[in-house]
């Protein structure tokens, strides 16, 4: 098993951090909003999201 480094996030990390949140928020939710809703705000967060 390899070790695990645990610290505390700093300002280059916020991109990717950002990115992770937006994937499970669109996985854990998938299905459940309405269409225009999901289509409004995917381009906003398409840059955020691919990180």
């Amino acid at each position: 098993m390899t070790d695990l480094l645990v610290r505390e996030m700093t300002l280059p990390d916020c991109l990717r951090v950002s990115g992770i949140r937006i994937r499970g928020w669109r996985n854990a939710y998938a299905g459940l909003l309405p269409q225009p809703y999901e289509v409004r705000y995917a381009g906003a967060l398409a840059d955020v999201g691919s990180g």
